[in-house]
C-alpha cells in the first residue's frame, strides 16, 4: 500500500510538472513577442543574448544597443559628408592607459571596423602608443581621408562624439561607452538615428 501511495504521488507531480510546461507554452504562443520594438519605422527584434536585430536595405544587422539607448549621444552633424567617404583611418590612443582599458578600446575598433567593412568601407588600421601597428592620428586626417580615433576621457569628462577638423573623436569613459558611441555612429551612417 505504502509503495503505491508513492507511485501515484510520483505520478501526479509529474503530471503537474508536464501540464504546466504545456501552459507556459501555451501562453507565451498567445502572447504578443515583448522582444519587438519599433524605431523610425524599424522594427528590431532582441536576441536571447540582449542583442538588437533589425533589417536595413535588405540587409540583417544585430547591435548591442537599441536606438534609444545611443541617440542622446550628440552626433556634429558637421561630420556627415567624412562619413559619406569610401574609407576611413582608425585608430585609438593607447597612451597612458591601462592594460583593461586598451583592450577595450582594441576590441572595439575592431568591432566598429567590421561593420564598417560590411558598409563596404575601406579601413586602414592604426594606433596611437602600439609598436605593433602604424601610428596614426588626427593629424593625417583629410577631407577624402577622414581618421575616426577612440580615447578615453576622465571620469570627470563625458562620453561623447567630437569632430576636430576632419578626425572624428570617439570620446569614452570605458569600453561600453565607447561601444555605445560606435553604435550611435553606425545607426547614423545607416540612416536610423539622425
Amino acid at each position: 500500500m505504502g509503495m503505491q501511495v508513492k507511485h501515484l504521488g510520483a505520478i501526479f507531480i509529474a503530471g503537474i510538472m508536464i501540464l504546466s510546461i504545456f501552459a507556459i507554452a501555451l501562453s507565451s504562443a498567445t502572447q504578443p513577442d515583448s522582444g519587438k520594438l519599433d524605431y523610425n519605422g524599424i522594427e528590431f527584434t532582441q536576441t536571447p543574448q540582449g542583442n538588437w536585430r533589425f533589417k536595413h536595405e535588405g540587409d540583417r544587422w544585430e547591435f548591442y544597443f537599441f536606438p534609444e539607448q545611443v541617440e542622446g549621444y550628440g552626433f556634429p552633424a558637421e561630420a556627415g559628408p567624412l562619413l559619406d567617404q569610401p574609407g576611413f583611418v582608425m585608430s585609438y590612443d593607447a597612451r597612458n592607459l591601462t592594460t583593461e582599458v586598451v583592450q577595450g578600446l582594441a576590441a572595439v575598433h575592431f568591432y566598429l571596423e567590421n561593420q564598417l567593412a560590411r558598409m563596404n568601407k575601406f579601413i586602414e588600421r592604426g594606433a596611437v602608443g602600439v609598436e605593433a601597428l602604424p601610428e596614426l592620428d588626427c593629424s593625417i586626417a583629410t577631407a577624402e581621408r577622414p581618421v575616426i580615433i577612440f580615447e578615453s576621457v576622465a571620469e570627470t569628462e563625458i562620453s561623447e562624439i567630437v569632430l576636430d577638423n576632419n578626425c572624428i573623436r570617439i570620446k569614452a569613459i570605458t569600453p561600453g561607452d565607447a561601444f555605445a558611441l560606435s553604435e550611435r555612429l553606425l545607426y547614423h551612417m545607416l540612416g536610423v538615428v539622425p
